[in-house]
């Protein structure tokens, strides 16, 4: 999909330039049918539900304007169906919207992570949010490292891994 648009000038650096250019080209093809932000709107509510049920393929109940997102966003392969249960087409692609959710809506990740289970399984989403904050939102970067070195809430194995993302 990207390379059809951009031709042979795709130089991206990391996969959070990639994930930028993806998520721009689902929302720029948005059909004339569908609202842009509803396809934004079901990205994240397909991430909330990954998240609140602790799993990347959540049952999914959406009103229908969310259904109709889902069916352009399956065919675009940015999620995956499978009767009433979503999953991204990776799990990077998950933490790149968890942390885009995060970052523009719902405020720090980690101040919601504070009073929940913070096992291993949350180190792929935990580096996605710093390294999207830290390249698109640098002061929520700074006091998201605040927070996780200061409270005694997070866990050590947050703590080390947010350490060696700044070195």
């Amino acid at each position: 999909m990207i390379y059809g648009r951009k031709g042979n000038t795709i130089l991206f650096q990391n996969a959070h330039q990639l994930y930028d250019e993806f998520w721009r080209l689902l929302i720029d093809n948005t059909p004339n049918t569908l609202e842009k932000h509803n396809i934004e709107e079901t990205l994240f509510k397909v991430a909330e539900y990954a998240l609140s049920q602790k799993t990347l393929s959540p049952i999914i109940s959406l009103d229908a304007d969310g259904e109709l997102a889902l069916d352009y966003l399956a065919s675009n392969n940015a999620v995956i169906k499978n009767n009433h249960c979503f999953s991204f087409f990776h799990q990077s692609f998950y933490d790149y919207t968890l942390a885009k959710l995060y970052t523009q809506k719902d405020g720090s990740f980690f101040e919601k992570i504070q009073d929940s289970f913070q096992g291993f399984e949350m180190r792929s989403s935990v580096k996605a949010v710093l390294e999207y904050n830290r390249a698109h939102t640098p002061i929520q970067y700074f006091n998201d490292l605040q927070l996780i070195f200061q409270s005694p809430k997070i866990r050590q194995h947050i703590k080390l891994l947010a350490l060696s993302l700044i070195a």
